[in-house]
């Protein structure tokens, strides 16, 4: 065991390598420009004022808090020219050029798309924008980056060359900071508040796993096959999974036995999410998750991969002199970032009690101060960690849209066929994304009743724009109906019992049918609250 000093302890508390900062920035813009590709077929649908979640009508993310940059792009042409720009920004983090500004208006640009739908939303994109949250603190560009690129070729400007936090590191660490400590914390939380929001009953009798692999919207092709595997072996990787949700922030954390604890966690969580990955469909969570682990990389990591490949070892200090602030200036943002460091990280720890302890204390959650709440809600910086958690998802199901056009002939626009509530034989193939998965997921819950008529609306007038030559063939009338599959026990008999629900009905010549009103429908204020809903959307 080696000694610990508190040089030591700075460094790996404080400090986070240069070259993993970098790695995590390339790392993130990819899942970035990912998660912009995977939207925009669906701009019009989710983003518009015609769409199916007319920002108007609907209760917004985060309430009186509530910020997008979106709410005011009510057109397919205005949203697309707010998207470009946030597809540059992204390319610009990519590359690390203007890494500051880049990931400033990268962050922006994504807490705005999540908060302007609100139904929308998974738990990979609350890890994606808190990490990149974190990261504005974080000099994510002095390595492999066009920013080093240009500095290294920059004409010098002064003769002090005693601080290397500007231009060119000489060190492969960055400079002590707070958010290091909450970046890094950030990862070991998720898995703590993961583990302590696991205390459903399948988790306690270790079939949690079971339950995941009967979602049929959900399950690959390999979790078929796994969900057949006797119900021991089941229940074993269900424990092993709580096992190591439950001691990843010790292994990431404790300053002793490292970087062995820490290559230890990163060997063991990637194997994880690689089992999630090619067994349950829960969009980018697992590539997220792992692409954090950059940042887990120490200097002795870097060393070991820079034998093979020589390039990533840390430089030698460069000849010439290097550009500096004033001391002064430093001081004064160094001050300045941590003591917004640790208001953010208080608001974060109080929505992080509030979700994921609370409940399991049986204690009252706790009034967080308007500041507190206007960073946690305005910014979209969520702390919903229930992963299939405190139960695993039991109800299964798939939305059928019967469609009545104006000669009277049936048909479903979800998939150009007939209406049947037959289940299909690829579920997930009537799913375009999983942001309709998420959509019609939630649309059947009562809470959310009032974003029904606005995608009959929608449909109807998809029809219109297809079928504007053959008036006969367009859509009159339409009911959305889901069929709801609730998974049994195990050892019961398949398949199980499918449950057609109502949940409604419009037409065309009918305008009260395509919108919604409390006051007619009888529907207490209560339930469209904000806080509300956003409440429904975390128990999924």
């Amino acid at each position: 065991m080696s000694k610990i000093t508190l040089q030591h302890l700075i460094d790996f508390y404080l400090r986070i390598d240069l070259r993993s900062l970098s790695l995590f920035r390339i790392l993130v813009a990819l899942l970035l420009i990912h998660d912009w590709c995977v939207r925009l077929p669906d701009l019009g649908a989710f983003y518009t004022a015609s769409g199916v979640l007319p920002v108007d009508a609907l209760p917004k993310a985060g309430g009186i808090y509530h910020f997008s940059l979106l709410d005011n792009c009510l057109t397919l042409a205005s949203v697309q020219i707010v998207f470009a720009i946030g597809l540059l920004f992204y390319l610009l983090l990519l590359v690390g050029y203007q890494t500051r500004i880049a990931k400033f208006a990268s962050f922006i640009f994504f807490a705005s798309v999540l908060s302007r739908s609100l139904v929308l939303h998974a738990s990979s994109h609350l890890v994606l924008v808190v990490m990149l949250m974190w990261s504005l603190f974080l000099p994510l560009g002095k390595r492999f980056s066009l920013d080093r690129y240009f500095a290294e070729r920059r004409p010098v400007k002064n003769t002090d060359a005693q601080d290397a936090s500007c231009g060119l590191p000489t060190s492969s660490l960055c400079a002590p900071s707070l958010a290091a400590l909450a970046i890094v914390g950030q990862i070991a939380a998720i898995y703590l508040f993961t583990a302590i929001v696991k205390y459903g009953t399948p988790w306690q009798d270790f079939t949690a796993l079971y339950y995941a692999l009967q979602i049929d919207q959900m399950i690959t092709p390999l979790g078929r096959w796994l969900s057949a595997a006797p119900l021991w072996s089941i229940k074993l990787a269900t424990g092993s999974t709580l096992a190591l949700e439950w001691i990843s922030a010790f292994l990431i954390f404790f300053p002793l036995w490292q970087p062995l604890l820490r290559r230890v966690a990163i060997v063991s969580l990637v194997a994880l999410h690689l089992g999630i990955w090619l067994t349950i469909n829960v969009g980018d969570f697992s590539p997220i998750m792992i692409s954090t682990y950059a940042l887990l990389l120490m200097p002795q990591d870097w060393l070991w991969l820079s034998k093979f490949f020589p390039a990533l070892g840390v430089l030698e200090q460069q000849e010439g002199i290097i550009e500096t602030k004033k001391p002064f200036v430093q001081t004064l943002l160094m001050v300045l970032t941590n003591a917004a460091v640790v208001l953010i990280a208080a608001a974060i720890l109080l929505d992080a009690y509030n979700i994921n302890v609370a409940a399991r204390l049986r204690q009252p959650k706790l009034e967080a101060p308007p500041l507190l709440k206007a960073i946690s809600k305005g910014a979209f910086l969520k702390q919903d960690w229930h992963l299939f958690a405190p139960d695993v998802l039991r109800d299964d199901g798939w939305m059928v849209v019967d469609g009545i056009t104006a000669t009277g002939e049936h048909i479903d626009p979800l998939t150009g066929k007939e209406p049947t509530l037959a289940k299909p034989v690829d579920l997930q193939s009537r799913i375009p994304s999983i942001l309709w998965r998420k959509y019609f997921y939630r649309l059947q819950k009562p809470v959310f009743i009032a974003y029904r008529p606005y995608l009959c609306r929608y449909l109807l007038e998809q029809s219109r724009l297809k079928y504007v030559d053959r008036p006969q063939d367009q859509i009159v009338a339409l009911s959305l109906i889901y069929c709801r599959e609730v998974t049994q026990a195990p050892g019961v008999e398949q398949p199980f019992a499918v449950v057609p629900v109502l949940l409604w009905q419009a037409r065309l010549n009918d305008p009260d049918s395509l919108v919604y009103d409390r006051k007619t429908r009888r529907q207490s204020a209560k339930e469209l609250q904000p806080e509300v809903v956003d409440d429904q959307v975390s128990s999924d």
